[in-house]
């Protein structure tokens, strides 16, 4: 198998040439509904084609109660991570590698 360098790397960050609305508002649904918003078309407008730092912004102003937020966000961040992620992706056999001498 011959591994070649790419002479080319296109980023389609624009939608221009794969069509990912529909996967951007199924995301911000799924997202917001974990925050206990309900999104509706009157939403769109504010979210599909915008930055994630705007979309998160009209996100804050659905719920002020997230606006000023009491848990520091690497704490949330944290919180919601999966398992795997414990103690820095080290558990279970990796995690005992240096009581082993590996």
């Amino acid at each position: 198998m011959r591994s070649e360098v790419p002479q080319a790397v296109l980023f389609d960050m624009d939608g221009t040439l794969v069509d990912t609305e529909t996967l951007w508002w199924s995301t911000a649904v799924a997202v917001a509904g974990s925050l206990g918003i309900h999104l509706t078309e009157a939403d769109e407008p504010h979210l599909i084609g915008r930055t994630i730092q705007d979309a998160a912004t009209y996100l804050l102003t659905r719920t002020p109660s997230l606006s000023h937020p009491t848990t520091p966000p690497n704490q949330r961040a944290n919180a919601r991570r999966s398992p795997a992620h414990v103690d820095g992706g080290q558990e279970g056999p990796a995690a005992e590698a240096p009581q082993r001498g590996t």
